[in-house]
């Protein structure tokens, strides 16, 4: 580590082939971030080669992100795909469908292997969503299953109206809207999704009993104007917020995207949690 150390402060001390030696002997596994810090400071031939090393070990995570962090996109446009296929895999094999889904959307290619899961994992209506929204077709026995799917669960669960809407908040424009809406509402529900690589939030879900508000941090979390929106909503008295540990979600978000600072201190929170244990 300190040979690592000097060198990257003096990269010109060694050779090539020396320098590949030693920064194939610092990348061990144990310390990949010395040793993409150390790739840094060499030349693009060997921190190709670091790349290239990483993925034949099957380091696909690692290699993914030494190519982002030395700016090599260019040479592995595809870095993130084999780790993301790998993930899908374990998430399938685990029963993990939150994982399943979320994997879909990172990537066109998974889309096919993301709806098989699903149909794998018996989320049938999900898959069919899913497929139907990004453009799949959809398989005779796949919109069987879903028929008889759909079935069972008005049958046994609660399912919103007919005219029940659902909207998809990625713009601004949309902001006003929904604001008006949660607002005039007795009752909201929330609830947040989080990313299956590094658990960061990605959706905040919204609702009420007429319609639910899909809003897409990763698109708006850093703007002023959802902030604002949030913070009317959550800060008023009027409309009881509902949720399973909604205030340490709305935490969470806060941490992850600093502009919605506000949102911790909501009015009117009611756990679902504590409902049940009382």
């Amino acid at each position: 580590a300190l040979a690592a150390a000097v060198i990257i402060e003096l990269p010109w001390l060694l050779g090539e082939d020396s320098a590949d030696a030693l920064l194939e002997a610092v990348d061990d596994g144990s310390r990949d971030d010395v040793a993409t810090r150390l790739a840094g400071s060499l030349d693009r031939k060997l921190q190709l080669r670091l790349v290239a090393r990483r993925q034949a070990q099957g380091q696909f995570r690692s290699a993914a992100k030494a190519v982002h962090t030395l700016g090599l996109e260019a040479d592995y446009p595809d870095a993130d795909l084999p780790w993301r296929e790998r993930s899908l895999v374990s998430a399938i094999s685990h029963g993990n469908d939150h994982a399943v889904a979320g994997l879909g959307f990172t990537d066109d290619r998974l889309r096919a292997p993301c709806v098989e899961g699903l149909r794998q994992l018996g989320q049938v209506v999900l898959a069919a969503e899913l497929a139907a929204s990004w453009g799949m077709a959809i398989d005779p026995d796949l919109q069987s299953a879903v028929a008889s799917k759909r079935l069972e669960l008005e049958k046994n669960h609660l399912c919103p109206p007919a005219d029940f809407e659902v909207h998809v908040v990625d713009t601004e424009e949309v902001l006003p809207m929904m604001q008006e809406a949660l607002l005039s509402a007795q009752a909201i529900g929330l609830d947040a999704e989080w990313s299956p690589g590094d658990g960061s939030p990605t959706l905040l879900q919204l609702a009420t009993p007429r319609a639910a508000y899909l809003v897409d941090l990763l698109a708006l979390g850093s703007r002023q104007s959802l902030a604002s929106a949030l913070q009317a909503v959550m800060s008023a008295h009027g409309p009881i917020k509902v949720g399973f540990d909604g205030s340490k979600d709305l935490g969470k978000i806060a941490a992850a995207f600093p502009i919605l600072d506000g949102l911790p201190g909501v009015a009117s929170v009611v756990g679902i949690r504590n409902l049940e244990t009382s």
